[in-house]
């Protein structure tokens, strides 16, 4: 495997979880045994819909097809790790604020819902502590990307997650416990 890869027989820790509208899920991970390496690669996925993606830096734009409609989710990471616990993005229409999931031994990492894409757009992006802007970036331009085609292989049962709820979408998050043999995702 090289870097900036994953296969499916690698167990990957869950950071993030969204449940779309259609029931499918949006999953933000890295790859077990990365969690003690602090820049441990981050991979996106829409489960069952294609295989797990390269998250690259402070914002990654992925496709994705939710309800049959054209969407994109951005994914990242947070420039000041920890101290940054929103990330702002203005698309050309609205904006929409996402907290920062700041766990003890991976700080900094987020994940969008899923918006609308359309061919040429770009979004401004912010990211804020205790809502002043810490660092604002614009993207370019952004093309589809058709999502690439699921594979059919068996997934891992996941650990239970913690759910909240709203406006049609639902996110999960999973914390660290520690084990009497070995750190594990709950």
């Amino acid at each position: 495997m090289t870097a900036g890869t994953v296969s499916f027989e690698t167990i990957m820790n869950r950071l993030l979880v969204i449940t779309a509208k259609d029931g499918s899920s949006l999953v933000l991970s890295e790859p077990s045994g990365d969690r003690q390496q602090r820049a441990a690669p981050l991979f996106f996925e829409h489960v069952d819909r294609g295989e797990p993606r390269p998250v690259a830096g402070l914002f990654s734009p992925f496709s994705v097809i939710v309800d049959d409609q054209r969407c994109v989710v951005f994914a990242g990471t947070t420039p000041g790790g920890a101290s940054v616990n929103a990330v702002l993005i203005q698309f050309p229409d609205h904006s929409r604020s996402y907290p920062v999931n700041n766990l003890p031994d991976r700080p900094g990492v987020w994940m969008s819902f899923p918006e609308p894409f359309y061919d040429g757009q770009a979004i401004r992006i912010a990211w804020l502590v205790d809502n002043r802007v810490y660092r604002e970036e614009t993207s370019v331009p952004l093309d589809w990307q058709p999502p690439e085609m699921p594979n059919p292989s068996p997934r891992e049962p996941g650990p239970r997650p913690v759910t909240t709820s709203g406006d049609g979408w639902s996110v999960t998050q999973y914390a660290y416990i520690e084990d009497e043999d070995e750190t594990q995702i709950s």
